[in-house]
């Protein structure tokens, strides 16, 4: 797609300044340094899991403490939370449909490799498909085929994520635990 205005791609439009407040869970000991200044940002240590949805980074609940608060109390009386201002620079934002193509094209090349090789696809497990291998995946082959071919380097990467029950039977509203999480290795740092 192109803007009437000035001819360009829209990818143009990723690449605005914008600045989100992200709310980061962790343990309160690390929360002190940080604020402290003890740890810097280039220092945060970025999750590296196989299962984590968005790839390789520092992971950010969108405008919203109490979701950040209830990932935090996985750490038994060592609950904390961060707020952090997070630049975007060049977002793969996955709210945006400008990407649903891209998305298809690198599930669908990860699958022909598979079935090539013979191999078993990851799968998005879990009780409520927290364990997100196969999305992992994809957005790491996307991310490396647009750095590599097209020198389009993203920096971080944003996208709803659904989790919970519905909040009322038959309704079409996000689950109960919907936020949206920027990622970024380093806040706003590249990915």
């Amino acid at each position: 797609m192109r803007c009437d205005s000035c001819r360009l791609v829209f990818d143009h439009l990723h690449t605005l300044p914008r600045t989100v407040v992200g709310f980061h869970g962790c343990r309160a000991s690390f929360a002190e340094r940080l604020i402290a200044g003890a740890v810097t940002t280039e220092e945060w240590k970025a999750s590296q899991n196989d299962y984590d949805w968005l790839g390789e980074g520092i992971y950010f609940w969108e405008h919203a403490p109490a979701r950040a608060w209830e990932w935090a109390c996985r750490y038994k009386g060592e609950a904390a939370v961060v707020a952090a201002e997070v630049s975007l620079g060049r977002c793969l934002d996955l709210a945006d449909t400008m990407f649903a193509g891209l998305l298809r094209a690198s599930h669908a090349g990860i699958m022909e490799v598979y079935e090539r090789q013979g191999a078993k696809l990851p799968k998005n497990e879990g009780r409520e498909q927290e364990l997100r291998r196969l999305d992992r995946l994809v957005i790491d082959q996307l991310t490396e085929v647009t750095d590599g071919l097209r020198g389009i380097h993203y920096q971080t990467l944003r996208g709803p994520f659904e989790e919970g029950e519905p909040i009322y039977q038959g309704g079409m509203l996000p689950p109960s635990r919907t936020s949206r999480s920027p990622s970024a290795t380093g806040v706003a740092s590249d990915r």
